[in-house]
């Protein structure tokens, strides 16, 4: 039998019965679409009664290495995931008795399948879990002969399960979601309802397609779904340095900043407001980035979008002094 287990919900806790830690793991919900992040945080704590030193698995490096998300559809299938990392060296953390330490991520950003199809039945190049039901446990593996001069404590620690649901999409979603994945499509394999085309050729239909996707739905209210799939669509196009960068890139930020505005309640907007932080950060323009968290924070007061905006604000002040 599965039980669903969500952040309100008790657990259980599995693991090595000789290892120093547990992991508790926890889904942010238990039924999602297609497209939607999926949120999840995992809790290791110090369970022995000395101070443990291990991989600090919030990189991005380490977390691939050394932690390995399980999830398992219902016939027993395991869903692929990004390969390792290997230009890194691993931070090492000491955890007192009793401490935790905290990784929280999206699992779309690390696992699904890209060559599936649109619900027209094309052939399309787009990331995503498709729809079933999954479980999904964690297990944080310190092997042996894994960077061997460093010092930390080496084994197999495996979270609780958890179970979810990646449901149909609805009716008002089947649209957007199929423009995404043809815009994705060109991007990645120069293909377009199943058809080649040349690179040309498909940096043209990829602007067209963008423009309409954007005048379809700049002024109308939907499901903020669309609005991150017409983020990554931007995104996607400026990371493969087709024309006009320019003016997408100031539309891929002024896209950002009307999710946050459009869904100030929304948790799955709440969610991605530290992602665009990055964005703004890793593009030198981290002053800006806290001009719009104040902003925000006074705009929308008593909000999802704005109590997150305050919480920024406060790290980023911190990391100051």
């Amino acid at each position: 039998m599965c039980v669903y287990i969500t952040l309100l919900s008790l657990f259980l806790v599995s693991g090595s019965s000789d290892a120093p830690f547990t992991l508790n793991l926890y889904v942010d919900g238990d039924s999602f679409c297609p497209m939607e992040p999926i949120y999840t945080k995992l809790v290791i704590k110090n369970t022995s009664n000395t101070v443990q030193k291990l991989v600090d698995v919030r990189g991005p490096g380490s977390q691939i290495d050394f932690l390995q998300y399980i999830i398992v559809d219902e016939n027993g299938d395991t869903m692929p995931g990004l390969g390792q990392y290997l230009d890194y060296s691993p931070s090492i953390l000491q955890l007192k008795p009793g401490d935790s330490l905290v990784c929280e991520m999206s699992l779309l950003d690390r696992y699904g399948k890209i060559n599936q199809k649109d619900y027209d039945g094309y052939d399309i190049a787009l990331w995503f879990i498709p729809p079933g039901r999954y479980t999904v446990a964690v297990r944080y593996e310190a092997k042996k002969d894994a960077w061997p001069k460093r010092d930390f404590w080496r084994g197999s620690v495996e979270s609780n399960k958890v179970c979810f649901v990646v449901r149909e999409l609805s009716e008002d979603l089947k649209e957007p979601f199929n423009r995404c994945a043809q815009i994705w499509t060109l991007l990645l394999n120069n293909k377009y309802h199943g058809n080649s085309v040349t690179s040309n050729a498909a940096d043209s239909m990829v602007e067209d397609l963008i423009n309409e996707f954007f005048a379809t739905y700049k002024t109308t209210p939907y499901h903020p779904l669309v609005h991150l799939s017409l983020v990554s669509v931007y995104m996607h196009y400026i990371y493969y340095h087709r024309q006009n960068t320019q003016e997408f890139e100031k539309r891929y930020i002024a896209t950002w900043k009307e999710l946050f505005e459009k869904y100030s309640n929304s948790k799955l907007v709440q969610h991605k407001l530290a992602d665009f932080g990055s964005i703004m950060k890793n593009r030198n323009r981290r002053n800006e980035w806290l001009s719009y968290l104040n902003y925000l924070a006074e705009k929308y007061p008593e909000t999802r979008v704005g109590n997150e905006a305050k919480k920024l604000l406060d790290e980023e002040r911190k990391l100051q002094k």
